[in-house]
């Protein structure tokens, strides 16, 4: 099996999740020089315990990082106004959340796990191209339900929220429609985390009942409703406008990847790099062992210089 996680979500997650438990009074992991490193040690919990999980052949990391260093936007920008401006997450957050990339970035290919860049799309775009691209099984993990549309004969989704696997066989049990039917459902609807409308006085009840009559009730729409459904499905669509720069770094990326198995991640965890440390909760061992072995400020300039 081959396990893809949405790392771009996984590091958001551990972030609003360590925050919110240090308000309610647990203490913050902080190494000797006084960063707090909670984020970053619950992430490889998060990380370890889906490797546990599911025991790997590859294990690859899809961020949301961009690959091109002129980046100004994907054509989802273009074709919704304020793509994504609905999340909420403040500038601060925004910031700190970015500061604990780069070591982790680092760490993760010292384990000799893959991080994975879109050129100028998103995470998700590259999950998407590594299931077309990649033989035999595959876990998808994320709490991003978009993710859901990618379920099929041997593609899995495992929600971090619930530790639950959606598959092909319980998809309708669990989502509440057919497979084929998702995206479009999504489309009528709209999508208020991304800021994406959909069509006015259609909830997710009214949206599965027009999606399951499709053929015979979209010649009742209008054409400003067809075109804002067409729309929302071209932006939802993952892997949708792919073009040659995207394909190609995507391409160079993947062939350089290592084929790592959990038995040897875990013995790198555990030996090497000393991580069994991190998962008895003493973070700040393993950044002493960094220090000593690296210049973790080096490394933070060195990986992507235009931050």
């Amino acid at each position: 099996m081959t396990l893809i996680i949405d790392a771009n979500n996984l590091i958001y997650r551990t972030f609003f999740v360590a925050k919110k438990q240090q308000k309610q009074g647990k203490k913050a992991i902080l190494n000797e020089k006084g960063m707090d490193c909670s984020v970053i040690h619950s992430f490889f919990n998060s990380l370890y315990f889906l490797m546990d999980t599911y025991k790997p052949q590859k294990t690859f990391l899809c961020w949301d990082k961009k690959a091109n260093k002129n980046y100004t936007g994907n054509f989802r920008y273009d074709l919704v106004d304020d793509y994504k401006a609905g999340r909420g997450t403040s500038d601060e957050d925004r910031e700190e959340i970015n500061s604990f990339m780069a070591p982790l970035y680092f760490l993760c290919s010292k384990l000799g796990i893959k991080s994975m860049f879109p050129y100028n799309l998103e995470a998700d775009d590259i999950l998407w191209w590594l299931t077309q691209n990649i033989k035999g099984d595959i876990m998808i993990a994320t709490s991003d339900k978009d993710m859901l549309q990618l379920v099929g004969p041997k593609v899995s989704y495992h929600n971090f929220s619930s530790k639950g696997v959606i598959n092909i066989d319980n998809f309708y049990e669990k989502v509440g429609c057919d497979i084929e039917n998702f995206l479009l459902i999504k489309a009528i609807q709209g999508d208020k985390s991304d800021n994406i409308e959909g069509l006015m006085g259609y909830g997710k009840i009214k949206s599965k009942k027009l999606a399951d009559s499709w053929h015979d009730k979209r010649h009742d729409l209008s054409d400003e409703q067809l075109k804002t459904i067409e729309r929302n499905l071209t932006v939802m669509t993952l892997g949708a406008k792919m073009d040659k720069d995207e394909l190609k770094a995507l391409e160079i990326q993947f062939a350089d990847y290592p084929a790592i198995d959990f038995e040897t991640f875990d013995a790198r965890a555990r030996s090497k790099y000393n991580l069994s440390r991190l998962y008895r909760n003493k973070w700040k061992d393993l950044l002493r062992k960094l220090d000593r072995d690296t210049n973790m400020t080096d490394i933070k300039e060195s990986i992507f210089k235009d931050d």
